[in-house]
Parts: structure tokens; sequence; C-alpha cells
């Protein structure tokens, strides 16, 4: 507890000015203080000047210095923080912390949740080889970021496997959505010595309420995916549809 009291978080340049003022301000007085207390002469002109440009003159220097550690500290902590949430190659949320915003303090409201896979990655992989595969995983997961709602969150899980949370309520309107990303990367190619390599998307979602568990609603969006993948790949799937077959 009492660490929590000295405790000192600058966090931007106008934090750093304030936490200098301040404490130039408190240097200045308890110099001042001082020398009416311990001075024989108290705040006499000889005792006074010392007392008033020694504090002006140290406490800005050494706060300033201070508090661009301690800024230093919390950009970098603020870096890390960015590094351990996103994918190193993509630039989207990692898998985990696209599912622990779904129990953080403000967690979303109802929406949907969408589970996207590459067709065929490992023949592309297989055939072009995995600096092509990078690219294409690059290529998807910009169209993804691109095309996510404002309010939304897109993620890669892992290989060629992505997530993307829409805070969208009507079923219609997140099939629109999905048609819309899945038309949008297969529209788009890469050069290869042969011509051109795209590739296509298979979709499964399904409805979330803000209180259910994310767990069961991947569950459900992932039975959806693996329909769309067994009826032929690039297609989108409500698990909805499923349940009523």
């Amino acid at each position: 507890m009492g660490k929590g009291l000295f405790r000192v978080k600058i966090r931007n340049s106008r934090e750093r000015l304030v936490f200098v003022l301040v404490i130039t301000v408190t240097s200045l007085v308890g110099s001042l203080i001082l020398t009416s207390v311990l001075s024989p002469t108290g705040l006499s002109p000889q005792a006074l000047l010392p007392s008033i440009c020694v504090p002006l003159f140290v406490a800005p220097l050494a706060s300033f210095w201070g508090a661009q550690k301690i800024l230093h500290v919390h950009e970098l902590n603020q870096e890390l923080a960015r590094i351990l949430a996103h994918d190193e190659l993509t630039g989207l949320y990692n898998r985990r912390s696209f599912l622990e915003m779904f129990t953080s303090d403000t967690p979303p409201g109802n929406g949907a949740v969408l589970l996207i896979q590459i067709d065929r990655f490992k023949d592309i992989n297989d055939t072009h080889g995995f600096l092509m595969g990078d690219r294409i995983l690059v290529m998807v997961a910009r169209a993804l970021k691109r095309l996510t709602v404002h309010g939304g969150c897109a993620a890669r899980l892992g290989n060629a496997e992505f997530a993307i949370f829409l805070p969208l309520e009507d079923a219609r309107a997140v099939l629109r959505k999905a048609e819309e990303i899945r038309t949008a990367v297969e529209q788009q190619s890469l050069p290869v010595d042969q011509g051109a390599l795209s590739c296509t998307l298979s979709i499964g979602f399904e409805l979330r309420n803000a209180d259910e568990a994310i767990d069961a609603v991947m569950r459900r969006a992932n039975q959806a995916l693996s329909d769309a993948k067994k009826t032929g790949r690039n297609r989108v799937r409500q698990y909805q549809q499923l349940a009523l077959v």
C-alpha cells in the first residue's frame, strides 16, 4: 500500500510539465520554510536570494530528468503491451488479446463473431513457398482490418485462421459484411512467376449476446465455418442456419 502512495505516473508531455511544476514549487516552498526556520537572520535578503535561486535552478532540471525517465518507461511499457497484444506478421490482434477483450472491464456488447479461414492455404505454401504464404496472410489481414466496421475488432488466431467481432445484431447485416469481406479478398491477387496468385475465404459466423461466454459462441461459429468448408469453400455460413436444418 505504501508503494502505491508514492507511485508516479507520467504518460504524456502535459503530465511531465505538471510534474516539473509541482516539484519546483514544492522545492521552492520547502526551501523558504527551511531558511526561515534555520537561518539566524530568517528570510533576510542575504538568505532569501539563495533559498529562491537554488531550488529554481536545481528542481526544474532534476525533476525534468526524472519525469523524462518515467515517461520513457511508460512508453516502453505501452510498446511492450502493443507487441504482446498483436500478431507480429499481420499487425492484427492475436488470439489471446481477442479472447481477453470479452472478459475485460469493458467488454463489447451484442454483436457477431466471424471465424475466417484461407482456403487451401497449405497448398499455397507448398506450391509457392512460405514467403509467399506470409504475403497472402498480410494481404488478407489488411482487407479484414479495412473492412471491419467501427467498434469491431479483427484478429489472427493462428496459421491461416482469423476472427472478427462485429457490433452488428442483425444477421442479414452480418451476412452482407461477411460477403463483402469474402468478395474483396477473392478479387485481390499477388504477382508470381506464373502470373497472379489469389485466395478465397471460408467464413462461419454466429450472433452473440453481451452476457454470453465467448467460448460457446466461438464453438458455434466454428461449426458454421466447418460447414462452409464441407460445402465447397469460398462461402459464408451462419450457425443458426445449421440449427434449423
